[in-house]
């Protein structure tokens, strides 16, 4: 049925239908749908700041040496303090973008990329600076992105690499570069991550938060790297890197696991790497997996259990939301498990079933209903400092409520006023669904189609795309 390929395709590519998109679900065929996608893609994705530029303005130290040690230290707990603001407001500002931008796959691919590089920093104007670098090459060139992020300051100074000195190699960029962002464990040596600490040393990053290279620190001897011999610095070694076929069957191996199935078919995956590692085309790459018929056979479709910002974006793209409150936001992300640009460690976030346990799950199905004001749910959250944005205390627990935070969309009830319970069923649940369960529903909805919907997305299938 086109349209359930429709919906898989709009849930794949981005956040999930909006009401806006109904028609086009209908009428459209999956063809066409995926033009729309893509030529949307073609828009550059809007830049995401915070308010205050404070942190950007006061990012470099050296004015205030005549400052004393107690001044230093105030004057960098207002640094902290602002970034811990700023991010927050990046967060809610990207989340808005995600639920209203045309560009859903750009905004998709940025979300899968933020997870990809895992980027731990506390500091916003090196947060957002690496979060514009991934932004900008959401879909472009994979060989660009891996450059280009490898050299913002926030990877530099997470990874240590500005301590990567000639007489003292820092192994941990080039350790992670190899393990996490390009081939995998098992695909080099301990040798070769040596050999490449040498290669990336003289990185670092200047009173303005940029990228810097220091020759004096920099080692010029001859180095040995996956095979090859020379003179490298770190430009050549992430050209080395690229140049790996495992690098392609890397990074499309962890595309098809999150765009079309966990368990791998080896044999597509292999055949998609040696067509991306021809130039490193991330839309191509996209484009043959959402037009190949295997993307939607059954094995395909309804396979993932969505992770918590796909959850919360993809419930306001279409449902009565329009607006929610920030610290909302906050609170669930929080309670869910997935606080962006807070992920638990470089290796990135978890997938799956790891995302359900006996707290999670329970915000997971009453979610309509709380950002509705419906139901009210009091959790404990996460234990994690990271994961909670620093806003841990005494008493972590959190109240989810209405109280004015959410506003409504007028346009649900002028979608619901046009829509059968099956065109409701169909739209909001992509999986097939028992029969007796939709009885139920019904029964229980005593012919509202509002709570007819809620309680659809309160479904356990609702959690699966």
């Amino acid at each position: 049925m086109e349209k359930n390929k429709n919906l898989h395709l709009l849930w794949r590519s981005g956040f999930g239908p909006d009401l806006s998109d109904i028609r086009d679900v209908d009428e459209l065929t999956t063809q066409q749908l995926w033009k729309k996608i893509k030529d949307n893609a073609s828009a550059t994705l809007p830049v995401i700041s915070p308010s205050s530029s404070f942190v950007r303005d006061n990012y470099d130290n050296t004015g205030r040496s005549e400052l004393s040690k107690e001044q230093k230290e105030e004057w960098n707990r207002k640094i902290r303090q602002q970034s811990n603001k700023d991010i927050k407001e990046l967060n809610n500002r990207w989340i808005q973008s995600m639920i209203n931008n045309d560009n859903q796959l750009g905004e998709k691919m940025s979300f899968f990329w933020h997870n990809h590089f895992a980027i731990r920093q506390n500091n916003s104007l090196l947060q957002e600076d690496a979060f514009q670098t991934i932004r900008k090459h959401s879909v472009g060139n994979f060989a660009d992105l891996l450059r280009e992020v490898s050299k913002s300051g926030a990877m530099v100074l997470s990874l240590n690499n500005q301590q990567n000195r000639k007489r003292s190699p820092n192994e941990n960029f080039a350790r992670e570069i190899m393990e996490l962002f390009t081939m995998g464990v098992g695909n080099y040596t301990e040798k070769d991550v040596k050999e490449a600490a040498r290669a990336f040393t003289g990185w670092g990053v200047n009173q303005a938060g940029q990228f810097t290279f220091n020759a004096k620190v920099h080692d010029n001897g001859t180095k040995e790297i996956l095979g090859r011999r020379g003179n490298f610095d770190g430009d050549d070694v992430i050209d080395i890197i690229l140049q790996q076929p495992q690098t392609s069957i890397f990074i499309v191996t962890k595309i098809y696991s999150y765009f079309v199935n966990e368990t791998i078919d080896t044999d597509k995956v292999a055949a998609l790497a040696i067509s991306f590692r021809e130039d490193y085309n991330i839309l191509r790459l996209l484009e043959v997996i959402f037009t190949s018929d295997w993307f939607y056979q059954p094995q395909n479709r309804s396979n993932r259990i969505k992770p918590p910002v796909e959850l919360l974006v993809g419930l306001q793209r279409f449902s009565p939301i329009m607006a929610m409150e920030e610290a909302l936001q906050y609170r669930i992300q929080r309670l869910l498990g997935q606080a962006l640009f807070y992920p638990p460690s470089i290796a990135g976030w978890p997938s799956g079933k790891a995302w359900l346990d006996s707290n999670t799950l329970i915000v997971r199905l009453q979610l309509p209903q709380i950002i509705a004001g419906i139901a009210t749910v009091q959790l404990q959250a996460k234990s994690d400092d990271d994961l909670n944005m620093g806003l841990s205390n005494s008493d972590d627990l959190i109240r989810l409520q209405k109280r004015g935070k959410v506003t409504a969309n007028t346009a649900w009830d002028s979608w619901l006023s046009q829509t059968s319970e099956t065109d409701i069923t169909t739209t909001i649940s992509l999986p097939n669904i028992d029969k007796q369960t939709l009885i139920l529903l019904q029964t229980k909805s005593r012919g509202d189609k509002n709570n007819y919907a809620h309680n659809l997305m309160n479904l356990p299938e609702y959690q699966l795309c």
